[in-house]
């Protein structure tokens, strides 16, 4: 049997934001979505697929907090990313989907002077780079530093080229990266807040439990579920997770199965 993907799509949205980038009104923005409300599955399998066909390179980011050295931590992301599309030849478009977590433990100024060389080399290529920050709790950690800086002015110098999405699930860090004027990315980015998941999501999330199960769930139930786990397709599949492994249990009862056991509400 073939894997059922139950991932839905948001490709509406995803080519609104590249559209902005493709008629040149910015080169940056950043988005707002609240833990476990899509924000990775967005970028990772909506943003970077139609990016990479609208003849983008992507490099995906995604660095712990408590990284000691950030900094290295992305130049080491970027030497892969260009270490792997060049292995490839004329196919530059591979997705590079890496995550760091390493603490690094070279200088930071070397690690800086590093960056700073690697997004001049990427600005000199054919192919335009949209880089995906995903979560930027270690960009506002250090959001007067020179990291922040670096960014700022090689997005700004080859703004043509060089693209960036950066997304939380934190209101105070997105303010503090890009509305506190001590910041090097102050006013640097266009804000949007991913939309809210709508009965287009529900009747899609529906349809796949009747095609693994043959039960039908009611969209006036699934409504209703939706609202009261707070709009986030992660708690949504969680739920229809559990009915699939009792099918006796309805999306309601099951919602209350959830609430009553999962304490990351």
């Amino acid at each position: 049997m073939k894997t059922i993907n139950w991932h839905y799509s948001r490709e509406r949205e995803a080519e609104y934001y590249l559209h902005l980038f493709d008629i040149g009104i910015t080169n940056s923005i950043s988005f707002f979505a609240k833990h476990r409300y899509g924000k990775t599955a967005f970028l990772c399998n909506d943003i970077a697929p139609l990016a990479r066909k609208k003849g983008y390179d992507i490099i995906y980011c995604q660095i712990e907090e408590d990284s000691s050295n950030p900094a290295k931590a992305l130049v080491t992301i970027i030497e892969e990313a260009i270490t792997r599309q060049s292995l490839l030849g004329k196919l530059s478009a591979f997705l590079i989907m890496r995550k760091a977590d390493l603490s690094a433990s070279s200088a930071a100024g070397d690690a800086i002077d590093k960056l700073s060389n690697q997004l001049h080399k990427l600005s000199m290529r054919k192919r335009r780079t949209l880089f995906l920050f995903d979560e930027i709790t270690y960009l506002s950690n250090h959001f007067e530093s020179s990291l922040t800086a670096t960014l700022r002015t090689a997005l700004d110098q080859h703004a043509n080229m060089l693209c960036a999405i950066y997304a939380s699930a934190s209101h105070t860090n997105l303010a503090q990266l890009f509305h506190d004027i001590k910041s090097p990315l102050y006013h640097s980015t266009q804000q949007y807040n991913l939309p809210d998941m709508d009965t287009d999501f529900l009747r899609f999330m529906c349809a796949k439990y009747r095609r693994v199960t043959g039960g039908t769930i009611l969209i006036a139930d699934a409504e209703q579920v939706l609202k009261q786990i707070g709009l986030s397709p992660d708690h949504f599949m969680r739920i229809i997770d559990k009915m699939i492994s009792d099918k006796h249990l309805t999306i309601v009862d099951a919602c209350h199965q959830y609430l009553a056991t999962d304490t990351s509400q």
